[in-house]
């Protein structure tokens, strides 16, 4: 795994929760204008990292497996153990 892509996922995780929790709300009714905000995002997000990934060097850069594979885990497990706290 490369440290791009978990920055990407990182990233798509904080996008996500702004348009479903900040966005979306506000769009209820205009499914289309929602879908379209989304959209863009979405693949605005996935432009520029691309771009990032073209011009730095550490992003491009593989990851132990082990390493990989735990942070992954950790990264989906901590919405959950957050909302089990708060």
């Amino acid at each position: 795994m490369k440290v791009g892509t978990l920055l990407y996922m990182v990233l798509v995780m904080i996008l996500l929760s702004v348009f479903f929790f900040g966005l979306e709300p506000r769009l209820g009714e205009n499914r289309w204008a929602a879908y379209a905000v989304y959209m863009t995002l979405f693949f605005g997000l996935l432009v520029i990292s691309q771009k990032l990934e073209e011009r730095f060097e550490f992003l491009r850069r593989k990851m132990d497996g082990k390493l990989g594979a735990l942070l992954i885990f950790g990264l989906l497990a901590a919405p959950f153990f957050l909302s089990m706290v708060m």
